[in-house]
């Protein structure tokens, strides 16, 4: 019985700890330019956050966005048994970061 973690699942797991971390990256910019105390309160007038802080923010919401679809084709590779050469370099390619 084989217990190696294949490639793919392995990157998964390396990009939902990218998700976190940007996440709280994210957390100390907006608390670092707006403040604790009014990110706990009402955000309805929520000044915006500018430089590292907003590029921080658009960077996680991009992540966001394409990890579900990440998840789904690795757990159906998984589901399904493919991991070849060709699956790995492929959910490497769509872990790369991208210039946005």
């Amino acid at each position: 019985m084989n217990n190696e973690i294949p490639i793919e699942l392995s990157l998964l797991i390396w990009t939902a700890a990218l998700t976190i971390l940007q996440m709280l990256v994210s957390a100390l910019g907006s608390i670092s330019q707006i403040g604790l105390t009014t990110l706990a309160g009402n955000r309805d007038n929520l000044t915006e956050t500018t430089g590292w802080a907003s590029r921080a923010q658009r960077a996680h919401r991009n992540m966001l966005e394409s990890i579900a679809v990440f998840a789904i084709l690795v757990m159906s590779a998984h589901h399904l048994n493919i991991s070849n050469d060709m699956t790995a370099v492929s959910y490497t390619h769509l872990t790369l970061p991208t210039k946005a």
